[in-house]
């Protein structure tokens, strides 16, 4: 009485027990061995098949490097046994399937929240388990840069004359595109990215319509302003 996945074969004076066991506990067996005059002789042995913890495969991926509100590349962890499973340390958004064999699970999801996050896998079968960690890196998702709008964005000045300064503010180190200015006028950033200040005298009249554009993280916010600007009075006239 062999256990399953156990068989024995005989090669003349050899009797040999072999194989891969597919269950576990003890199992007592015998090997009786008849001479030619009918004399027996009898060796009983015990096989013993002991549990052991799955095996968990390591994904290249375990490291998940995502941004918030974006679906993550699914992570597999395969077992080499039917297991039950438990996940623990995944940021909100993201969860997991377990396959119909019971043999792996995938993580899947779109991250809702940004940060640096440890997580772990748990297979058990057998009353043993093993555990693999991995690490959740989210980063926040990108916003265009927020513009603080100025007071004084639309001015009626006199050619020759410096116009107030205007002062744009975000609320984050970005870039600019200012179009639209009268001749006369510049800009001038910020160190720090994060402020831009229209001055100068003009040198033209006209009405002109400018825009600002600030840009960061791939996206952008504009402000739209625009200057009245006259000829300068005769001084002799009022006109």
């Amino acid at each position: 009485n062999l256990p399953a996945g156990v068989s024995a074969s005989i090669n003349g004076l050899i009797a040999k027990i072999s194989g891969t066991p597919e269950t576990i506990g003890s199992t007592t067996y015998s090997v009786i061995a008849t001479n030619s005059e009918g004399l027996q002789t009898t060796l009983s042995g015990t096989i013993i098949v002991n549990a052991v913890a799955p095996i968990i495969s390591t994904p290249a991926n375990t490291t998940i490097v995502a941004t918030e509100g974006s679906e993550i590349t699914p992570v597999t962890f395969s077992t080499d046994k039917v297991s039950t499973f438990e996940v623990v340390g995944l940021p909100n958004g993201l969860t997991y399937e377990v396959a119909a064999d019971g043999k792996s699970i995938t993580i899947i999801g779109t991250p809702t929240e940004a940060g640096d996050f440890n997580y772990s896998v748990t297979a058990k079968a057998d009353g043993l388990s093993s555990t693999i960690e991995g690490n959740c890196l989210i980063a926040e998702k990108p916003v265009a840069p927020e513009i603080t709008e100025p007071t004084n964005g639309t001015q009626e000045i006199e050619v020759g004359t410096a116009i107030e300064d205007i002062v744009i503010m975000v609320d984050k180190a970005s870039e600019f595109e200012v179009n639209g200015l009268p001749n006369g006028l510049t800009y001038d950033v910020a160190d720090d990215g994060k402020s831009i200040i229209i001055s100068g005298t003009p040198t033209e009249a006209g009405d002109f319509n400018y825009s600002v554009a600030a840009k960061a993280d791939g996206l952008s916010n504009i402000f739209n302003g625009s200057f009245n600007i006259t000829e300068p009075k005769d001084p002799s006239t009022g006109i």
